[in-house]
């Protein structure tokens, strides 16, 4: 289960996933 690019539990204050997104 990919972290959604808006997911606030796992974004940042500007809605870019984490470095996974990779």
């Amino acid at each position: 289960m990919q972290p959604s690019p808006l997911d606030p539990s796992r974004t940042r204050p500007r809605g870019r996933p984490p470095k996974a997104a990779s």
